[in-house]
């Protein structure tokens, strides 16, 4: 972890639950970092073509991006689990 990301999270918890609620409370350019450093953390040999692909790769470059220069819109925790659940309802209705 670069040293601009080390400082995003002051400590780190063995629960993940908390610790994504910390990561949560980030700002969305904190987190697009977070998010960067924790993608360039994987490691490749146990990862699937999707997620080495160079394409793909790009494309999360892109989005990163546009997180950062504010260019992205994004949607809270509540609309998004809404939509999921509703999703996964019609899937089992």
């Amino acid at each position: 972890m670069n040293e601009d990301s080390s400082t995003i999270l002051e400590h780190v918890t063995e629960n993940p639950v908390e610790l994504l609620n910390e990561a949560l409370k980030l700002t969305r350019s904190e987190r697009a970092l977070l998010v960067a450093e924790l993608a360039a953390s994987l490691d490749t040999s146990e990862s699937s073509p999707t997620e080495t692909d160079p394409n793909w790769l790009a494309e999360i470059e892109r989005r990163i991006r546009r997180v950062q220069e504010g260019r992205a819109k994004g949607s809270d925790w509540e609309s998004v689990e809404e939509r999921i659940r509703e999703r996964l309802r019609v899937r089992h209705a």
